[in-house]
């Protein structure tokens, strides 16, 4: 009897191995599924970017315009958007007015007031920060009233606050610069095929426009999106990319859209 029981424990640590096993299995099985893209994955017949179907947002934290559009196919020049008075009216109606002034001050310091941030007083275009759900931002003045989310819970890092409102100025992400292929390298098997349209490639730089920024705020982390835990955006040598605080570079290409 002995011996049947020690079997029979042992037969069963045996099925609940053989069940880790098997589940695990399925679970890198499921995993490796959602892995890769192709280019209807990124953009449409007309070759614009698709959006998240769930959140309406590109490249996961940007809401676009008609202009915008243009903009990315390299058909339009970003003049038309940005702050002409180089003055950026904004109000913050729920979150951390404090953190926000704060990150502000200081990215306006970078600038060398180049661009003036300022708390609206009955200006007609102006930003208006809520506690909405994530980070986001539209790209440029949009005129009138313009909504950008900062939620409570993770949008508030100096980094994060000053890349929404890059945005703001009419910047688009570091990554998506038509010159990208010179200077990453995006793995598209490793990147989850349901966020392919994050990796869309702009058609056009302005001329003279500052060089690629591997560590720029705007960029993208090498492990953005990825499906099975592995690198989706590299240098070309394989090293990390992306940053979390503002760099002379991105000062630079601030200054270079505004003149200034």
């Amino acid at each position: 009897k002995k011996n049947i029981r020690t079997l029979s424990s042992l037969a069963k640590r045996q099925d609940r191995t053989m069940f880790r096993v098997v589940l695990l299995s399925c679970l890198v099985a499921f995993a490796y599924a959602q892995c890769g893209c192709s280019p209807s994955m990124i953009s449409d017949e007309n070759g614009l970017p698709k959006a998240d179907p769930e959140t309406g947002l590109y490249e996961g934290d940007m809401r676009l315009t008609s202009n915008n559009f243009l903009e990315l196919l390299g058909l339009r020049n970003t003049v038309r958007n940005l702050w002409t008075t180089k003055i950026v009216p904004y109000t913050v109606v729920s979150g951390n007015p404090s953190a926000v002034d704060s990150a502000l001050a200081s990215l306006q310091s970078r600038l060398s007031n180049c661009i003036r941030f300022k708390r609206r007083s009955g200006e007609s275009d102006y930003i208006e920060v809520f506690s909405g759900s994530g980070c986001w931002s539209y790209v440029g003045r949009t005129g009138g009233k313009q909504q950008m989310s900062l939620q409570s819970n993770g949008c508030y890092s100096v980094g994060t606050i000053q890349h929404e409102f890059i945005h703001a100025l009419g910047l688009f992400h570091e990554q998506s610069r038509s010159d990208r292929d010179s200077f990453v390298t995006v793995h598209w098997g490793n990147i989850n095929n349901k966020q392919c349209h994050n990796f869309y490639k702009q058609g056009s730089l302005p001329s003279g426009f500052p060089a690629y920024d591997y560590v720029s705020v705007m960029h993208y982390g090498t492990t953005a999106f990825t499906c099975n835990g592995s690198k989706t955006l590299t240098t070309r040598s394989g090293g990390n990319v992306g940053g979390s605080s503002l760099t002379n570079l991105d000062v630079a290409k601030i200054r270079a859209l505004y003149r200034c």
